[in-house]
């Protein structure tokens, strides 16, 4: 007989949607599958419906009071029975032989302990929106983009002894799972779409601060207890008025000085270990050091290095060779911190390092995922560049500069010179915090975003 498998499904106020994924469950082909049918605690009467499927001898409710989904993801571990373990939330469905596939990928490779397929997202009403297609994971080297948290089947032993799901976070607990899990095993895809995902008003996914949020705490987290964390050296590049018309380093951003917003994040960051400022700007360099003493390190820039045709990243490596011949070591890692990025949090600069940790990158970039289509022109009109968009291609994906931050390693700036190139990492930005003041229209937002909590 096949393994047994068990396919766990949570419900929490779901109700329109529980029937089509439980009928996709009972339709599966494979023929050894336990469902715990799991409600956690809903309002709309969809208990009701849970209870009815009591009737099929291999589906097991379970009634409980509201718990969330990561304290049910361990009772669903803890009641578990079989040898793969599966969670299908109720509002997805899965493709009649999703459960075949993915158990004959793990039994044909005993070295793998977890497998996930590609998916298509679909709208309230069930129909196709996306085609969402993975990596061949057979060439991935850079394991930072995890698997979907449901429709993933796990070897349950494994899952249960890297601890099963850190209930310390409400979201995320795919994210989670997958970081501690590639520490020790291998993680494969079935390149076949698999599972239906559906995107809607009360989806868990829609809050996108929360989310990233969350993320950032599970990199600090699991750095915290399995490294040392790298440490920085915050470098904060500004040219000045004088050489640079736009800038506005000096002006009044709500109660602060636009540069205030940068040094102040950057002296809150657990990672940085010193704020260094390299400008050629007399100006910038009183003030900072009027306001703020000690506390930060001012470098004066050589004029020439401030000119518009000036090689970028030479000032950054003049800046971390003046402090270094000031008789300072360098940390294992330099941030570069633009000061147009005012909506910055410490907790984005820690995750940047963190990341560069957890993945071994030689440098992390803060980005916003493109989803609009973007165009090149080759002479005979505009062609797309990710044609392939609307099939949800992994590969094709654009990821656009957010400009909150670089992060790179001393060692790789010391063996190449360079500021760019490497294996890059990156930490999404939410959109808040990637508002950029490059001109007076942006000024006029970000003084609107100033006025309101960090938190909109």
């Amino acid at each position: 007989m096949s393994p047994l498998i068990t396919v766990y499904v949570v419900n929490h106020n779901y109700g329109r949607f529980l029937s089509k994924a439980m009928d996709s469950l009972l339709s599966q082909t494979y023929d050894n599958i336990e469902i715990l049918l799991i409600d956690d605690g809903s309002t709309d009467g969809s208990s009701q419906l849970v209870e009815g499927y009591d009737k099929y001898e291999n589906v097991f409710p379970v009634l409980q009071s509201n718990k969330g989904l990561v304290v049910t993801n361990n009772i669903a571990l803890r009641l578990a029975r079989g040898e793969y373990i599966m969670r299908l939330d109720a509002d997805d469905f899965l493709d009649p032989n999703a459960i075949s596939v993915l158990a004959a990928k793990l039994d044909r490779n005993p070295d793998v302990g977890l497998v996930f397929p590609d998916y298509y997202e679909v709208d309230a009403d069930g129909e196709v929106t996306n085609l969402i297609r993975r990596h061949d994971f057979e060439k991935v080297e850079l394991l930072d983009q995890p698997a979907h948290g449901a429709c993933t089947l796990i070897r349950r032993k494994l899952l249960t002894e890297i601890g099963g799901y850190d209930e310390a976070f409400a979201c995320q607990d795919g994210y989670d799972l997958w970081i501690r899990f590639i520490q020790k095993h291998r993680v494969a895809n079935v390149n076949l779409p698999l599972f239906y995902y559906r995107r809607h008003g009360n989806s868990l996914t829609s809050d996108e601060k929360r989310l990233l949020e969350t993320r950032h705490s599970i990199y600090r987290k699991f750095v915290k207890n399995n490294h040392r964390q790298i440490s920085g050296l915050g470098v904060i590049p500004v040219k000045g008025s004088r050489f640079n018309p736009r800038e506005m380093a000096l002006e009044m951003l709500g109660k602060k000085r636009l540069i205030d917003w940068t040094v102040e994040c950057a002296l809150a960051c657990d990672s940085i270990e010193h704020v260094l400022v390299t400008t050629p700007d007399n100006r910038i360099q009183k003030y900072l050091g009027d306001r703020y003493g000690d506390l930060i390190t001012v470098l004066s820039r050589d004029r020439n290095l401030a000119r518009a045709n000036s090689y970028p990243d030479a000032s950054i490596i003049d800046a971390m060779e003046k402090h270094s011949s000031n008789g300072h070591e360098l940390p294992e890692s330099i941030v570069i911190l633009p000061v147009e990025a005012p909506f910055r949090q410490p907790n984005q600069i820690d995750a940047a390092l963190d990341v560069m940790r957890i993945f071994d990158a030689d440098r992390v970039v803060s980005v916003r995922i493109e989803t609009s289509t973007h165009y090149r022109h080759n002479g005979q009109g505009l062609q797309p560049l990710n044609a392939q968009r609307l099939l949800g291609l992994e590969a094709e994906a654009l990821y656009r500069d957010a400009g909150l931050l670089q992060a790179v390693r001393t060692t790789f700036i010391k063996k190449t010179g360079e500021l760019f190139g490497g294996r890059v990492g990156h930490i999404v930005a939410d959109k808040r915090s990637s508002t950029l003041v490059l001109t007076k229209f942006d000024w006029a937002i970000a003084a609107k975003l100033a006025e309101q909590p960090a938190d909109i």
